[in-house]
């Protein structure tokens, strides 16, 4: 009986060595998304023109700076900006942005309702605090007695 006992047990270990595996695989999937993301330094800013004494432009052009940080992992998509409302008869807002490393900065971009680029060929990118200039010019002819805002759109496009 105890032949019987052992032989079974040795015939169990052998078929269980025989028949493990000594290597198993695992498949593991995973997901990298796709980041674009902005953040202004300033909530708000306040353009007021002021009178310039010279004959030939009238309004002292007002420019404030601010900033903004930029995360994007995509390659070669574009700043655009845009107003939520055209700008009055004879004015203009204006923006530049500071291009992040590698990317383009159109310089000084006049907005209106209709998506403007102001960077150009960003890839790859985490940068803070990079420049950005709003500059506000009226002309003769511009309303006046205006005390108006606008809304701007900042996105990070194909």
């Amino acid at each position: 009986m105890l032949k019987k006992i052992i032989l079974i047990t040795l015939t169990m270990l052998i078929s269980v060595s025989l028949f493990s595996a000594r290597n198993v695989s695992l498949g593991v999937q995973f997901n990298i998304p796709d980041i674009h993301q902005i953040t202004l330094g300033d909530a708000n800013i306040s353009l007021n023109l002021s009178y310039s004494g010279n004959t030939n432009q009238i309004y002292e052009p007002r420019t404030v700076n601010s900033t903004y940080s930029i995360v994007s992992t995509g390659l070669n998509k574009q700043l655009v900006a845009q107003l939520n409302q055209d700008m009055p008869n004879n004015t203009s807002l204006e923006v530049r942005a500071e291009a992040p490393q590698n990317a383009i900065s159109l310089g000084y971009v006049a907005l209106s309702a209709i998506p403007t680029t102001l960077v150009t060929n960003i890839s790859n990118v985490n940068q803070q605090n990079l420049l950005l200039y709003f500059k506000l010019t009226a002309n003769l002819g511009a309303p006046v007695s205006v005390n108006s805002n606008r809304v701007i759109t900042f996105t990070i496009m194909d």
